[in-house]
C-alpha cells in the first residue's frame, strides 16, 4: 500500500484535524447515550406496568369484597373479597414477572449487539473522518502524487513500458519528478504520463506492456484501510 507523505502540511491542516476528532467524539457519546436511553426505556416501562398491575389488583379485591359483603355480611364479603384479590394479584404478578424477566432477558441478549454495532458506527465515522484528513493533506501537497509514483516504481521488478496514470491536478507535478524516479528505478526507463479524471488528487495507477496493473491510488488504499478496520457484514 502506498504511503502518503504528510511533512510539511502538517501544520496547515492540524485545525481541520481537531474539528474532525471533536466531531468524531460528539457522535460517539451520542451513540452511546442512545444506548443507555434504550436500556433504562425498557426498564421504565417494566416498572410502570407493574405499578398498573397492582393498582387493577387492588381494586378488584375492593370491589369484590364490598358486593360480597351486601350479600352476606361484611367482614365475610371482606375476607373472601382480599382472598380473591390477592390469588388475582399473584396471577396477574407472576405474568408481570415472567414478562418483566423475558423483557430484561432480550435486553441482556440484544445488547452485545447494541454495542458491537455502536462500535461499528463509531470505527465507520472514524474512517470517515480519516478519509477527510487525507483529503486535506493531499490538497495542500503538491508532492503527494510523486510518493504514490515512487511506490508503484519500487514494485517493477523487470524493465517494461509503463502508463502511470494520475489526476488531471498532478500531472505537471507527476512529470517534474519523472527524471529523478527514473534514475532510481532504471526499469521504469520507458515510462509515459497521462491523466485519468477518474481517480483522486494524489492517485496512480499504472498499466504495465503485459496488461497488468499496479494500484496506488488514494481511493482504493482508503478501501482497504476501511475493509481491515470495519470487515463487511458476513465477511
Amino acid at each position: 500500500m502506498g504511503l502518503i507523505r504528510q511533512a510539511e502540511s502538517s501544520t496547515l491542516v492540524r485545525d481541520a484535524i481537531v474539528l474532525d476528532l471533536g466531531d468524531l467524539q460528539r457522535q460517539a457519546e451520542q451513540i452511546k447515550d442512545r444506548t443507555q436511553q434504550e436500556a433504562a426505556k425498557i426498564i421504565s416501562d417494566a416498572r410502570v406496568e407493574r405499578e398498573r398491575l397492582i393498582a387493577e389488583a387492588r381494586q378488584v379485591g375492593l370491589t369484590l369484597g364490598h358486593a360480597q359483603g351486601l350479600e352476606a355480611g361484611l367482614a365475610e364479603g371482606r375476607t373472601q373479597g382480599i382472598a380473591q384479590a390477592a390469588a388475582e394479584r399473584r396471577k396477574e404478578l407472576d405474568v408481570l414477572i415472567t414478562g418483566w424477566t423475558k423483557a430484561l432477558d432480550e435486553f441482556v441478549q440484544e445488547r452485545e449487539s447494541v454495542l458491537a454495532e455502536a462500535r461499528r458506527e463509531v470505527l465507520t465515522l472514524a474512517c470517515a473522518m480519516a478519509e477527510r484528513i487525507v483529503r486535506r493533506v493531499i490538497s495542500v501537497d503538491p508532492a503527494a502524487v510523486a510518493v504514490q509514483i515512487e511506490k508503484v516504481l519500487a514494485l517493477v521488478a523487470r524493465p517494461t513500458r509503463l502508463v502511470l496514470r494520475v489526476n488531471p491536478r498532478d500531472e505537471a507535478a507527476a512529470r517534474d519528478a519523472m527524471p529523478a524516479l527514473m534514475a532510481r528505478f532504471p526499469f521504469a526507463e520507458h515510462a509515459e504520463v497521462c491523466v485519468d479524471e477518474a481517480l483522486l488528487p494524489g492517485s496512480c495507477r499504472a498499466t504495465t506492456a503485459g496488461g497488468g496493473e499496479i494500484d496506488a491510488s488514494i481511493r482504493t488504499q482508503l478501501d482497504r484501510l476501511a475493509e481491515a478496520i470495519v470487515p463487511r457484514a458476513g465477511a
